[in-house]
């Protein structure tokens, strides 16, 4: 039985105007979430308060991210004004700057629990989502690679939480960098400026990205312990089945609804990737957390569905 339809309604991605959808509940829950599976793979318990507060901090810095992507809209323009042409016009003492700025400093206090290299790593996935919401957001490629390096080092962050974390996995921010860019490519196939392959480039590289996670256990080692790719094995399936098969269909048929949908799973399918690096290197049982929230991500995501950019309908 396939997963229900989960797309972007026809009013979804215009401006939004009250500060909770402009916070982009998914997002947040979704940074929580990949905090949390670098906490657990550096080997926190879901009974330690730190671990908590890393992925709270988290949240609160991606969020106040959303926020200021949202701050830095282009104000709109007279029907004869080209996109190209608005300028960003963003009113300093706007509700969303008031509310971001406090919450970067409620998420990089938060972080500074686990001590002074998550403080670290916190300001650095900071300054990442302030320079894709105020800079590179509008610019297509770089765009992709802002976001992508940003969960990377959101990953770092939760690592961070042992002081032998980031040492221990530290090589899986590529991958997450990787997925979140190419996912992105996706999501932006239509935006102004992206070559006429964006969506299939994209697509090869999302394969190839999701099979080197079925590998990832023969790769990595804890506590001398051989975790071989069966602990992966069940959230890599999970992941092919959810996004792949939607991810053709989006660069074979590239509709606004059949990308939408494709856009929406692959933002839940960064989960289950995650799910399986860290069942890769702690095993099945610890990245078992990560994977359930992806269930709470689906619930957000049919309130706050993703904004696409596509051509046509």
């Amino acid at each position: 039985m396939s997963a229900p339809r989960l797309e972007t309604p026809p009013d979804a991605g215009g401006p939004q105007t009250d500060l909770l959808s402009c916070a982009n509940p998914p997002l947040a829950l979704s940074a929580a979430g990949e905090c949390l599976a670098g906490a657990l793979a550096a080997g926190a318990g879901l009974d330690q308060l730190a671990t908590w507060l890393l992925a709270l901090g988290s949240a609160c810095l991606f969020a106040a991210g959303s926020l200021l992507s949202h701050h830095f809209r282009p104000a709109p323009a007279p029907p004869a004004e080209s996109f190209a042409t608005r300028s960003s016009r963003p009113s300093v003492t706007s509700p969303e700057s008031r509310a971001a700025l406090p919450l970067i400093g409620f998420g990089v206090a938060l972080s500074m629990t686990g001590g002074h290299t998550s403080g670290a790593f916190a300001v650095f996935t900071a300054l990442l989502a302030v320079l894709y919401a105020g800079v590179t957001r509008r610019i297509w490629g770089a765009g992709v690679l802002t976001m992508g390096a940003a969960r990377g080092m959101n990953l770092l962050l939760g690592l961070s939480i042992s002081d032998s974390g980031v040492m221990r996995g530290s090589h899986l921010f590529i991958p997450v960098a990787l997925y979140v860019a190419v996912w992105g490519l996706l999501r932006t196939s239509r935006q102004a400026g992206a070559p006429p392959a964006t969506g299939f480039v994209g697509l090869i590289h999302l394969t190839l990205g999701m099979s080197a996670a079925l590998f990832v256990g023969d790769m990595l080692r804890y506590s001398g312990t051989q975790f071989y790719r069966l602990d992966a094995a069940p959230f890599v399936a999970a992941l092919f089945l959810l996004v792949l098969p939607r991810a053709v269909r989006a660069v074979m048929e590239p509709r606004r609804a059949i990308v939408s949908e494709a856009v929406q799973y692959g933002f839940i399918g960064l989960l289950l990737f995650e799910a399986a690096l860290t069942a890769g290197l702690v095993g099945a049982a610890r990245a078992l957390p990560v994977a359930a929230l992806c269930f709470g991500l689906y619930g957000l995501l049919r309130r706050w569905p993703l904004s696409i950019v596509v051509g046509r309908s």
